[in-house]
């Protein structure tokens, strides 16, 4: 039999959950509630092998609603595994976002950490110039959307709430060409350009064939301007086909494209991209330094950071490595950017600033690469907040101190948060 009981919840835990103290005690994660709620939960027996430090819950009903409970503009949010946080209000986001990057570096580094300085979305809906969508053909019809929550189950949205206007649309224009087929893949969807219009890219990945209609279809939709470019990857295919220039562009911290590799990682938002490219820049205070970046994608800070200290960058994509050096030359910039795995690439010694933007798996790696050279400024941008606290202790260990906090709400509606954390090789005290 399954337990029930009530509680109010507390705060909001890093991946999304509400944090409920029951009757006993013991803390509990119950995901789809937001602070203040009063809850009915059904507690979840610990799955077997699993040590899991919170037991978690399922919400059975809403008692009463927290203060800062909205009513979610997305009407299948409930199932879609995208917007977890829509239920609550966006400044309350920016809020426990803020708490739970200083609770995590908190309790990794020993100290209680000052308020990191947040910075608010530029939008908080329509706001993501990309998406990663899902498609399934079954021979009949073709389905786009997003997948449910811990689950392959698809959601089909009418209209995407976060998503601007024009995206899904393109992505389904592509996607009806595989009527017929029986398949199933990602679409990656974004802007373009061509001839300095804004037009959609799509990038297709499908474990299938595909109808051969589809190749004259897309080779359609680009030479009549629906489309800047697109790329289509099937199973078993040593290369994708290309049509027109599939690469996303968005518009960087100096009102400038910035061209980014076909299906590869960016940030979801153009606005969002060139706030934090700018308040890097600024953090780094790198002018006439040496400067070494890690994990650096396409360029979106090393075209920054390049404006005023001597740059060398590492990435491990080669597509996005060469899109930097053509963003660089845009700009008339000169930088390093070489092909590399930063994890395991040593650092230079002349390098006296080291900038990183590792995946959700964090730098452990370099973190330690970082503690051996002894660079004096270490700027990590974050978008996983255990795994920022983790490699932290690994600086803190090697004698750097947390000197600043900020972060950034690049993703609203959902409980992932950007978080840009600045370490400073403490001094030597003369005897």
């Amino acid at each position: 039999m399954i337990a029930t009981t009530t509680g109010t919840v507390e705060s909001l835990a890093s991946g999304g959950a509400g944090v409920v103290r029951v009757e006993d005690g013991k803390v509990v994660l119950v995901p789809g509630v937001v602070p203040g709620d009063r809850v009915e939960i059904a507690l979840e027996p610990a799955k077997k092998g699993t040590r899991a430090p919170r037991m978690t819950a399922r919400l059975l009903r809403l008692i009463e609603p927290g203060e800062a409970r909205v009513e979610p503009p997305c009407p299948v949010v409930a199932a879609c595994g995208g917007c977890d946080w829509m239920s609550l209000e966006v400044s309350a986001q920016a809020g426990e976002h803020a708490k739970i990057v200083r609770a995590e570096l908190s309790h990794a580094l020993g100290v209680e950490v000052a308020p990191p300085r947040v910075h608010p979305a530029a939008r908080a809906l329509a706001y993501r110039t990309r998406a990663r969508l899902h498609v399934v053909a079954d021979g009949k019809r073709v389905r786009v959307g997003y997948h449910a929550a811990k689950s392959r189950d698809l959601v089909e949205p009418a209209e995407c709430a976060v998503l601007e206007p024009g995206l899904l649309e393109a992505a389904r224009s592509l996607a009806s060409h595989l009527r017929g087929a029986r398949t199933e893949g990602e679409i990656s969807v974004g802007w373009g350009r061509r001839n300095d219009v804004r037009l959609p890219v799509v990038d297709v990945r499908v474990a299938g064939d595909a109808p051969q209609a589809l190749w004259k279809a897309v080779s359609d939709l680009v030479e009549a301007g629906v489309l800047a470019g697109a790329r289509i990857l099937l199973g078993g295919a040593a290369s994708p086909a290309t049509f027109g220039d599939p690469r996303p562009v968005q518009i960087g911290f100096d009102d400038r494209p910035v061209i980014l590799p076909a299906g590869g990682f960016a940030q979801p938002s153009d606005e969002g991209a060139a706030q934090l490219a700018r308040r890097v820049a600024e953090l780094a205070r790198a002018e006439d330094a040496d400067v070494q970046e890690l994990f650096a994608g396409a360029g979106t800070l090393t075209i920054a950071l390049a404006k005023a200290a001597r740059v060398a960058s590492t990435e491990i994509d080669a597509a996005a490595v060469a899109c930097a050096k053509e963003n660089l030359a845009l700009r008339g910039l000169s930088a390093k950017a070489s092909i590399g795995d930063a994890e395991t690439s040593p650092i230079p010694k002349r390098a006296n600033i080291v900038v990183l933007d590792p995946p959700r798996t964090g730098a452990a790696g370099a973190c330690r690469a970082i503690a051996a050279a002894k660079p004096k400024r270490v700027v990590y941008v974050s978008c996983d907040p255990p795994t920022l606290a983790r490699d932290a202790r690994v600086l803190a260990a090697a004698g750097y101190a947390l000197a600043e906090l900020e972060t950034f709400e690049l993703f609203p509606q959902t409980s992932h948060v950007e978080s840009v954390a600045v370490f400073e090789r403490a001094k030597k005290v003369s005897p």
